[in-house]
């Protein structure tokens, strides 16, 4: 378990410290103030391959084109860079800090990330080949391997991994994110350290979806899940995934008691889906991480309260550590009162993100304080 973090020089994070974390952690704030950010450093510290690096930078980047370009496009290979950059601080919007480092108090443990080049002198290099001919091949692939292979080095305690080679950006995809068959055709894909689920705040895609149900049926988990649908609707008794004849893809589809044929879960509410995709990601997070963002998505307050409780008997029954974030008073009034039902309270703790400047700093909300705040109506997001 990750029992304290320090960022450093990731994202909006110049220098951030959470000194005390638990099984669960809630943390709130404003946008723009580093939420997601934040799971996204939990991630990359949980796992810390050349992967997940990738996976962290594109996730909010736009799908690429499925094309091979005719010529060396100095400013397409710009653009796939810019996610990679993207992961680096920056410092009065324009200062690129050239290091990343996430720390939990244990210097074998700790990721270290490496720009070796300025960004600027980055571009410099792209202008200079700008006129490369297109038969210039030998030329242009020596100049891309030499960045490559120098450009972004990962590290993990004091033991250098193999430097982050991204030559298939040479056979035709030339932005992120990289398809996933293309990283398994390179070797990229490698099982987690640590099981890491991360469930983003617009959930998970139905291909994502059928993968996760399909590994939690095999450990036989499906019946937790359906215990979470019941949340909302106590009379689902089954769920399967059918074949869809107008889609060609396999979708969910639940039995519900009394009922003769099977309901197309997408029918059910946004709700009963978020709790679906909750449950996936617990489930397939058995002894590791979960992410959640935007653990209110879609959920009535009453739901909160009972996926909060949920969450902890699960937390505790598969060795998960749980973190989240919100924007939502009720979801923390949820999380408030399952904490007051346990009888480890260093078991969760509740941090506010707050931006002054360039600069992102966490205040732990201590459970009386919490309640006090809640009571009152005080703002505490």
């Amino acid at each position: 378990m990750i029992s304290s973090l320090h960022i450093s020089g990731f994202k909006l994070f110049r220098d951030l410290e959470l000194p005390k974390l638990g099984s669960l952690n809630l943390f709130v704030g404003k946008n723009n103030t580093g939420k997601t950010c934040l799971l996204e450093a939990v991630e990359l510290y949980a796992s810390g391959s050349p992967w997940d690096m990738l996976r962290v930078a594109s996730r909010r980047e736009p799908e690429p084109e499925s094309r091979k370009p005719e010529r060396f496009d100095s400013f397409e290979f710009s653009n796939f860079l810019q996610p990679l950059l993207n992961l680096f601080h920056r410092e009065k919007g324009h200062i690129l800090k050239r290091r990343i480092r996430l720390a939990a108090g244990n210097p074998d443990a700790d990721l270290e990330l490496r720009c070796e080049e300025m960004l600027a002198d980055i571009f410099e290099h792209e202008a200079n080949f700008a006129g490369v001919g297109k038969n210039d091949h030998a030329l242009r692939h020596r100049h891309r391997r030499h960045f490559f292979e120098d450009g972004f080095i990962l590290m993990r305690g004091k033991k250098k991994s193999r430097p982050m080679f991204l030559e298939f950006a040479l056979r035709g995809h030339p932005m992120l994110p990289i398809p996933e068959k293309v990283l398994e055709s390179e070797g990229w894909l490698h099982p987690d350290l640590a099981p890491v689920a991360f469930l983003p705040a617009c959930g998970f895609s139905n291909d994502e979806a059928k993968r996760l149900w399909d590994k939690a049926s095999l450990a036989d988990k499906d019946e937790l899940l359906l215990e979470w649908l019941r949340f909302i609707e106590p009379e689902v008794s089954d769920l399967r995934y059918i074949s869809d004849p107008d889609s060609a893809h396999d979708m969910p589809y639940l039995k519900i008691n009394g009922d003769r044929g099977r309901t197309p879960l997408s029918s059910m509410g946004d709700g009963l889906t978020r709790l679906f995709h909750v449950g996936l990601a617990m489930a397939n997070a058995s002894g590791g991480i979960l992410l959640i963002d935007e653990f209110e998505n879609g959920l009535h307050w009453e739901v909160q309260s009972q996926l909060w409780g949920a969450l902890f008997e699960a937390a505790s029954l598969f060795g998960v550590q749980v973190f989240a974030t919100t924007h939502s008073n009720d979801c923390i009034q949820a999380f408030h009162q399952a904490q007051k039902s346990r009888l480890i309270p260093s078991e969760s703790y509740v941090y506010r993100l707050e931006r002054s400047g360039d600069d992102v700093y966490a205040l732990e909300l201590p459970s009386e304080n919490l309640g006090a705040a809640l009571r009152l109506h005080v703002e505490v997001r």
